[in-house]
């Protein structure tokens, strides 16, 4: 009896050190949890949490790596997993040699989710989780590889050359590693587009379409990858409307084909306010109209918001200002809330760079249009500095 127990006693104390060390910790209903355990990081690297909505997002909290491990625990409300990215940047860790790049984490109510990785290049970092667009998002991941490892090792590179002193030289080096970069992008999306074909329909197959149908349908058009990317799209039927980038999509599969250069006629089209009602820009006829194309998440965007205020007092008799977000009709809404915007405020049906912002050549933002009351595109500009819009309304408006 007596050994009998010390085996029971020393068996359910060997179960309990298995246990400890095979579970994860608990977490309760409202929180979520994220742990990362890194190899070959140094301490003192900072890392942030940045919330994801639609193609762009908000810091929202940072850790400081420290005995190779990191954590960050906070409440959600939705019952639907949220879309994070863990990135630990140069913006935040100069010259420590990290990659411009991100890692993609889900997270959810009673959610525990570790994060482990052996070097700098944060997506070659694993994330173990339970919740399922974990499981599509690590899928998509390691179809990457290895091409993506030594994308993100030329990316550190970059992010060296940009502290160093701007010599042709440097600026060289800068662009031979861009080309690298995009060789390596192709081989990586022909890969991704050739498993689509057949992948579950997830949230993550959406987005990786609606990223790849921006670059090849929009941007750069490709003898073998763009007809690849208009191959899947029959797999729309799969897709619920109202599902996040469906609309930015089908904006992409149906480019409009005029392209309007300065000096063209203005092109119109159907854009929309807060409280869904359809607007045309020809609602200003006789007037200037100063389009300006943002989004949620352009720092320079908010940065222009008080001199575009002025200007539109300013000109307020002579020029009408039509801000156009980019973004999605509940991003429009917390940019206007939270920054106060005013004035003139629309949106095309569908997020991205289709519709209007594909007809003026939208590739960055801010993004500025200036027509004449004759409706002739006199002045189209991308990018905000203090001033510059003054100026601008100084120079072209007679």
């Amino acid at each position: 009896m007596k050994t009998r127990n010390v085996l029971v006693v020393i068996g359910g104390a060997i179960c309990l050190a298995l246990s400890s060390c095979n579970s994860d910790p608990k977490v309760p209903e409202g929180e979520y949890l994220i742990e990362g355990e890194l190899e070959n990081v140094p301490d003192s690297t900072v890392v942030g949490l940045f919330k994801i909505t639609g193609h762009s997002g908000k810091s929202i909290a940072y850790d400081t790596v420290i005995d190779g491990k990191f954590s960050f625990r906070d409440t959600i409300t939705s019952f639907k997993p949220r879309k994070m990215a863990i990135n630990a940047s140069n913006f935040f860790n100069p010259g420590k040699g990290f990659p411009s790049a991100q890692l993609t984490v889900w997270v959810a109510s009673g959610n525990y989710i570790k994060v482990k990785g052996d070097d700098k290049l944060i997506r070659t970092w694993e994330v173990k989780s339970s919740i399922p667009e974990q499981e599509a998002e690590e899928t998509f991941r390691q179809l990457r590889f290895p091409e993506d490892k030594e994308w993100l090792q030329y990316s550190v590179q970059q992010e060296a050359l940009r502290l160093a002193p701007r010599t042709e030289a440097n600026k060289q080096k800068y662009q031979l590693l861009d080309e690298k970069q995009s060789k390596l992008s192709r081989i990586i999306n022909l890969r991704t587009l050739e498993y689509m074909k057949d992948a579950p329909m997830s949230e993550k197959w959406l987005f990786e379409y609606c990223s790849l149908a921006q670059h090849y349908l929009r941007y750069k058009p490709d003898s073998v990858l763009t007809p690849l990317v208009r191959s899947l799209s029959g797999r729309m039927a799969e897709v619920d409307p109202s599902s996040e980038f469906y609309q930015e999509i089908m904006g992409y599969l149906n480019l409009p084909e005029q392209i309007v250069n300065e000096g063209d006629t203005m092109v119109d089209g159907d854009l929309y306010d807060l409280e869904g009602n359809l607007h045309r820009l020809s609602e200003f006829k006789g007037k200037y109209i100063l389009l300006d194309f943002w989004d949620r998440g352009c720092g320079p965007c908010y940065a222009s918001i008080p001199e575009m205020t002025e200007v539109s007092q300013q000109y307020k008799d002579r020029m009408a200002v039509v801000g156009i977000c980019l973004g999605t009709e509940e991003n429009m809404k917390v940019a206007i809330k939270e920054y106060q915007i005013t004035g003139t405020q629309w949106r095309q049906a569908a997020s991205g760079m289709s519709g209007l912002a594909a007809v003026y050549q939208v590739n960055a933002i801010p993004r500025y249009v200036l027509i004449s009351p004759e409706g002739k595109v006199l002045k189209m500009w991308t990018g905000y500095s203090e001033g510059s819009l003054k100026e601008r309304m100084k120079e072209l408006i007679r």
